[in-house]
């Protein structure tokens, strides 16, 4: 389980299948006080991969609604490969392949996000697309629409 902040808008590819995947790098900080009871803060950077899993549309949601600097929280295994730069040497890189994402930007900020991302794109999705109607993280059971404007959150 990890909590913290999207250091770039996804990177949204589409698998043979036609599977979206969405690749994210999260931010997390630890602030701590030091042996001389200094504040210090330290950061990592986690890998995370986001797909369409059956039902769970992880891919979809984090293309329409996962933008540089939103707050998620992710929940996955971690899958670990190895590789070869092209110097020849073996390097191995773990990331987190998700099993659930939460939003946890307020309703305002995904919607200037997403007005923002509307703005600089020619295709402009509706807000009752079948993505969020369809999704159980997003179903309207679990999350009300009290102000009845389409976006459950």
């Amino acid at each position: 389980m990890l909590i913290g902040n999207v250091g770039k808008d996804p990177e949204i590819r589409t698998s043979s299948t036609g599977n979206t995947l969405a690749n994210v790098s999260l931010a997390t900080t630890k602030r701590f006080n030091d042996k001389d009871g200094h504040s210090r803060e330290k950061t990592e950077w986690h890998q995370i991969l986001l797909a369409n899993r059956g039902k769970y549309k992880m891919g979809e949601i984090t293309e329409r609604y996962v933008r540089k600097g939103s707050r998620i929280y992710v929940e996955g295994e971690l899958e670990t490969q190895k590789w070869k730069g092209n110097d020849g040497i073996e390097r191995w890189t773990t990331k987190i392949n998700a099993s659930e994402i939460k939003l946890l930007d307020s309703k305002k900020d995904r919607i200037d996000s997403m007005t923002q991302q509307n703005q600089q794109r020619t295709h402009h999705p509706g807000l009752d697309d079948p993505i969020v109607k369809s999704s159980p993280i997003m179903n309207s059971n679990e999350f009300p629409d009290p102000e009845g404007d389409g976006i459950p959150f």
